[in-house]
């Protein structure tokens, strides 16, 4: 409906509640005067005369006795004349009394129980029930009220109705109290009143020592002395009982407590306040009779009806089962045949279908089969022909480029890869005799091809030079052996950077000098017969390997064979340093055992002087360095004006030779120039021989000629071995000093080692000789083969190795690394929550993550803990995720039924599942948080909707909720209040609810006011009123604040009196007053509303104290509510009316820690220095357990609860060391001492148990 409609048919319903309330009043005032009229003409009428002989009925007959003879009680006289009214209050009370299971309101009993004029009439003879009230009446429960009660009731009497107001008995009503009772006829007796005081003192002395010291606090701080205390109301009965004992001394004591009660139903009972109470109690008793056949009757007719009713059920049912069994058979029957008839129609359709569809498939599958073989045949035939042509062609022209391929192969030249080819040139036929050779390499480097075009003549002069013999067959001029010749003559250089293939046109057996040729035993291999060659640039080593028939050869650099000869010389260099720096070390000891004193032989001081002087001295010995001007055994080198001569000769040849070579290439190998190149290489052999010193001739048995060079190095030689055997005989069995100055300094890179000098080259030859071998190569391309190596080959190969191993190893690392990567990527982490751990899932995609069905385990994968490496995956991520299940009805059920202890439960699926009915897979839809382990088929929103509605009951337990029958009876309420105001506004009720809707919810405190005073002059003991005014007087602070605070709070107390359960008032509080903070919870009269009702009625002073907040944040500018709550909390205070507690948490937050102990566990004493009364600035707190108090805990409490969530750490025997995880301390405890003690320290520090012997 719009808004419009909306207005207009709410003014309609106003308007017609506004009708009704005046057709109401309107019927109302008519009633009223009709009664009036009615009243007015019965007596003007006066009394009727009656004829003679008329015959009554159920006539009410009186019989009159002098008062002399009347003998009933006093009490029974009030209540024949009418004097004892009946009241009915339990007329809005919801109590009720239960008897067999049948409750019985108050309400309903009060109205049964009401005076029946037959009780008058009923004698003490036999009864009949023709004349007996037909319910329980108060008479006869009057005398069966207890004493207690009765004594209750004057103790109120007395401490609340007497002047002086108060609480509790004081002498002065006590004295008066036992004159009204008549309890003495000599009371006027000074003996007399003497004992009663007596009696008085002496109950007051014995409620004093049963006083504890908290309420001895509380009476100092109210200032009560000892002469204005009261009785309490323990000490009220047993000086009563006093009393009685005296006055019947000689009584016993049944006979004691009838005369007591005789003497209160004479005296007490009478007065008006109590009188009414005890006849209250007396229909209360009643009513609990009354409650009692009323139940029992009400079971016992239930029983009867049940009874019939199952009787009745029974037989139609039967006769209901009867006629359904005989309908159900009729419709199965028809049915049933229906059905048959159905299915045999259909199994024939069905037969005829599937047969046709056979037919159709077979004739189908014939006619395609046939064309397709057709078809097929056609292209294989086609491609068949085109495949054999196709091979042809290319067979013939691989066999022709086969058969011109002699040669093929991958090597490196000069450091350069390169992939070697030779094909004949010729026809290569059987008769063909010219085996030209064209020679191609394939450079990847740079992806150039080097071609090379070799005639016969030239290929069979490189193999005489390299083999000697003249003569080969064409089968072995194709051997790979001879073909290796020419391309061992490959050489390559770098131009700019880009690799650049030649052949060298000399023979590499025949470059430099044959400079020897020896057998050896050379490792590896045995004796073998190793030709060494000289060149300017390299040394070259060929032998003959017996073995396999193979040429070996071998050759190294001068720059390589530089650089090998200076490693050794550094490396020499530092182990003779090392050996000098040892003897030195040695020579220093000498000297310094000498300086101590300690025997040393002279030889041994005269060496150590001389090394130390020989070595360069030592300042610290006081030894000085001496240099000797010339020793020798020194052999003069040649200057540098002769050694630059010779090398300008050899210059001079070599330049010669490599341009005659270059002629030769260009001009194509004349014989011109062929011969010319011969001399000049026949001149520089010539130049190199006379080098080197001639060998002795082993024919002739005399000695060759020796060079200068060589006869001054062996005078040199012969010279140092007389030295060294001098300076033996001098000094047995000591080191012998270097020759000279020993200096700790490298070679630099242009310093010649001593080696490559000319007159040590024999030497050098010797030595490389010696650094031959026959290995296999681990690395590279001629791996695996043996080969005739150099030594500092196989350490370069040994080096490969090793780094080729910690490459593999690096190589094998990175793949671990990687190979955990992708683990890492592949599994991934979750939480199980029954088994409390975490398991791997394999999920190598977003769909396996997302599904139920992916691959677990328990262990962690192999790669990730593996040889100590400890690696784990990510944690998973703290967010929900959508997971689905495929799988049909039987495998959801099984994996919901069975999956204890695997992860992940899936009991949820089953719930989850949409089965079907024809069995195909269902996805299942859950989610899951596999961070915590939890699992839910609530979505995002669902949850998030489910935890807001926690949220909002949990912020609204305090407030607390309401049903619907709540809610109606509130609204409800409301309504009829203003209703009935309007139309009964005499009327109590009316005024009353009225009132305290205007109070409650409407907030009109001026109108709540009026009417609550009308209403107090109407009924000023209505309970319901009283705690309505009291907490409307409290909420609008009245002045004067402390009178009016006052007569609240007595107001308060009236009304517990009356209504000590809040029977009367439990309606206004739900319906009213905590109905208005539903409604309103941020509105601040509503909150104050409410947590006056909880300080005053309710008496929940915590709980009160929250509301109290919660108004004064909702409008903390509001006096009302600023008044009300420092009231509340000055009471709140020790000493005050609301004591107990401590207290709020909020003052932790400007409080410091005043004292800590470990005794007190988790409670500290706090200092709060913003207190508002600085008495109380130190309170108590436990920041664990969310309390304060005012008062020392109870620390057996305390420790109580530390022992309980604490774990027993280590058994010393009868002492326990425990651990709280929630402290985080460690403590010692004995359990089989009492008291049991708690310590800090170790027994075995405080000598409590004495450490246990080791064994």
């Amino acid at each position: 409906e719009t808004w419009e409609e909306r207005r207009v048919r709410e003014a309609a319903e106003a308007q017609r509640r506004k009708a009704r309330l005046v057709r109401k009043k309107e019927a109302f005032e008519a009633g009223r005067r009709a009664r009036e009229l009615e009243v007015a003409e019965e007596a003007a009428q006066g009394l009727e005369e009656v004829p003679t002989a008329t015959v009554f009925t159920n006539m009410k007959m009186w019989r009159l006795i002098p008062k002399d003879q009347d003998s009933r009680s006093t009490w029974r006289k009030h209540f024949d004349s009418g004097k004892v009214g009946y009241e009915f209050e339990y007329g809005q009370s919801r109590k009720t009394t239960t008897n067999f299971r049948v409750p019985q309101s108050y309400r309903k009993l009060e109205r049964l129980c009401v005076d029946d004029w037959k009780i008058l009439i009923r004698g003490n003879g036999p009864r009949d029930w023709r004349l007996c009230p037909l319910h329980e009446q108060r008479l006869d429960f009057f005398l069966k009220v207890p004493t207690d009660k009765v004594l209750n009731y004057v103790y109120d009497l007395v401490g609340r109705s007497w002047y002086p107001q108060g609480e509790g008995v004081s002498e002065q009503k006590w004295m008066r109290l036992i004159k009204e009772m008549k309890v003495f006829p000599d009371m006027h007796r000074p003996k007399r009143q003497a004992q009663v005081d007596l009696g008085f003192k002496r109950q007051m002395s014995l409620q004093e020592e049963n006083m504890t010291e908290k309420d001895r606090q509380r009476l100092q701080r109210a200032g009560e002395s000892a002469s204005t205390r009261n009785l309490g109301k323990q000490a009220f009965r047993n000086a009563v009982e006093e009393i009685i004992h005296l006055r019947y001394q000689n009584k016993s004591e049944e006979e004691k407590a009838e005369l007591f009660y005789d003497m209160l139903l004479e005296t007490v009972m009478l007065i008006q306040e109590v009188n009414g109470r005890v006849w209250n109690e007396a229909k209360r008793l009643a009513m609990l009779q009354e409650g009692v056949k009323q139940s029992a009757a009400a079971r016992v007719q239930a029983t009867m009806r049940k009874v019939y009713a199952m009787e009745y059920f029974r037989r139609a049912l039967r006769s209901i089962v009867v006629v359904q069994a005989s309908m159900r058979r009729c419709r199965c029957t028809l049915n049933y045949e229906a059905r048959r008839r159905y299915l045999r129609y259909d199994l024939y359709y069905r037969v005829r279908w599937a047969n046709s569809i056979v037919i159709q498939m077979a004739f189908r599958r014939y006619v395609a089969a046939r064309d397709l073989k057709a078809k097929v045949s056609t292209r294989q035939l086609a491609l068949l022909a085109r495949v054999v042509s196709r091979r042809g062609k290319q067979t013939v022209k691989r066999r022709a480029r086969e058969t011109k391929i002699l040669f093929r192969r991958v090597r490196t030249v000069n450091g350069t890869v390169t992939m070697q080819q030779m094909d004949r040139n010729g026809v290569g036929s059987v008769k063909d005799d010219d085996f030209s050779l064209d020679l191609s390499v394939y450079v990847p480097e740079n992806q150039r091809y080097f071609r090379f075009h070799i005639p016969d003549a030239m290929f069979r002069d490189y193999l005489y030079q390299a083999t000697g013999r003249a003569q080969f067959s064409p089968n072995e001029l194709t051997e790979s052996r001879h073909l290796m010749v020419l391309t061992d003559r490959l050489m390559c250089r770098k131009v700019d950077g880009q690799p650049i293939v030649y052949m060298s046109r000399k023979s590499i057996a025949e470059r430099g000098v044959r400079v020897a040729r020896r057998g050896i035993m050379v490792p590896g291999s045995g004796r073998l017969v190793i030709t060494c060659y000289w060149a300017n640039d390299e040394v070259v080593f060929q032998t003959y390997d017996c073995r396999d028939s193979r040429a070996c050869r071998t050759s190294i650099t001068m720059v390589v064979l530089k650089q090998w000869l200076t490693d050794n010389m550094i490396w020499e260099r530092k182990r003779a340093k090392r050996s000098v720096n040892k003897h030195r070390s040695e020579a220093r000891k000498l000297l310094k055992c000498q300086r101590l004193g300690v025997p040393v032989e002279a030889v041994q001081i005269e060496w150590a002087v001389d090394f130390l002087a020989k070595t360069g001295g030592d300042r610290s010995a006081g030894v000085e360095a001496f240099e000797p001007s010339k020793k020798p055994w020194e052999v003069e080198e040649p200057t540098l004006e002769e050694v630059d001569e010779k090398e300008i000769e050899e210059g001079k040849v070599l330049a010669l030779k490599r341009r005659l070579e270059a002629e030769a290439e260009l001009a194509g190998w004349t014989e011109e120039a062929a011969g010319k190149l011969a001399l000049v290489t026949a001149e520089q052999d010539a130049r190199e021989r006379e080098k080197w010193p001639k060998q002795k001739n082993k024919g002739g048995g005399g000695d060759e000629e020796r060079s200068s060079d060589e006869v001054e190095e062996e005078e040199g030689a012969e010279d140092k071995g007389i030295w060294f055997q001098e300076y033996s005989k001098r000094f047995p069995g000591m080191p012998v000093p270097p020759d000279g100055h020993f200096e700790d300094e490298l070679l630099e890179m242009s310093e010649e080692p001593p080696m490559l000098k000319a007159v040590n080259r024999r030497e050098l030859i010797q030595w490389l000789l010696g650094k031959l071998h026959v290995a296999r190569f681990r690395q590279g391309p001629m791996r695996g083969k043996p080969q005739l190596v150099l030594e500092y080959e196989l350490d370069l190969d040994n080096q490969a190795e090793a780094a080729a191993h910690i490459q593999g190893l690096h190589r094998m690392y990175r793949a671990r690394v990687r190979l955990r990567s992708i683990t890492k990527q592949c599994f991934e982490k979750r939480f199980h929550r029954d088994a409390n751990r975490f398991y791997y899932c394999f999920a190598p995609d977003q769909t396996a993550r997302q599904s139920a069905e992916a691959k677990w385990q328990w262990t962690k994968p192999r790669c990730l803990d593996y040889r100590g490496i400890d690696e784990d995956c990510a944690s998973p991520k703290d967010s929900w995720r959508t997971m689905y299940v495929h799988a049909t009805e039987e495998e959801l059920s099984r994996l919901a039924n069975d999956r204890e202890g695997d992860p992940p439960s899936v009991k949820l699926i089953s719930v989850a599942g949409t089965s079907q009915e024809d069995g195909p897979p269902c996805t299942s839809l859950y989610y899951a948080n596999f961070a915590t382990g939890q699992e839910s088929l609530l979505t995002e929103d669902e949850a998030a909707r489910a935890v807001q509605t926690m949220a909002r009951n949990f912020l609204a337990r305090e407030i607390g909720r309401v049903t619907i029958q709540g809610m109606i009876k509130a609204v409800k309420l409301q309504i009829e209040s203003e209703e009935k105001y309007l139309a009964f506004p005499n009327r109590l009720s009316a005024m009353v609810n009225w009132a305290m809707v205007l109070h409650v919810i409407h907030h009109d405190l001026d109108g709540a006011r009026k009417l609550y005073k009308q209403a107090v002059e109407i009924s000023p003991e209505n309970p319901v009123l009283l705690r309505a005014q009291a907490l409307f007087s409290l909420m609008t602070c009245e002045p004067p604040r402390n009178s009016s605070y006052q007569r609240a709070l007595e107001n308060l107390k009236a009304a517990e009196i009356r209504d000590p359960k809040r029977e009367k008032f439990h309606t206004a509080e739900e319906s009213l007053f905590h109905w208005a903070v539903i409604c309103n919870p941020k509105d601040a009269r509503a909150l104050l509303n409410y947590a006056l009702l909880l300080q005053c009625v309710v008496k929940d002073f915590d709980l009160a104290e929250k509301f109290y907040r919660r108004a004064v944040a909702a409008d903390g500018d509001d006096k009302l509510v600023v008044r009300n709550y420092l009231d509340f909390t000055a009471q709140r205070l020790p000493g005050g009316a609301y004591a107990g507690g401590g207290p709020p948490l909020s003052a932790l937050k400007t409080s410091v820690v005043e004292e800590a102990k470990f005794e007190w566990g988790d409670w500290r004493m706090m200092r709060n220095d913003r207190a508002p009364d600085k008495r109380f600035t130190l309170y108590w707190a436990s920041e664990l357990a969310g309390k304060c108090s005012w008062e020392e805990p109870n620390w057996d409490e305390v420790w109580s609860l530390i022992l309980g969530r604490s774990e027993v750490k280590e058994d010393l025997g009868g002492w326990q060391e425990r651990w709280d995880p929630r402290l985080k301390i460690t403590f010692f405890t004995n359990p089989d001492e009492f008291p049991q003690r708690f310590q800090q320290k170790s027994p075995y520090q405080t000598g409590d148990l004495k450490k246990p012997a080791k064994k």
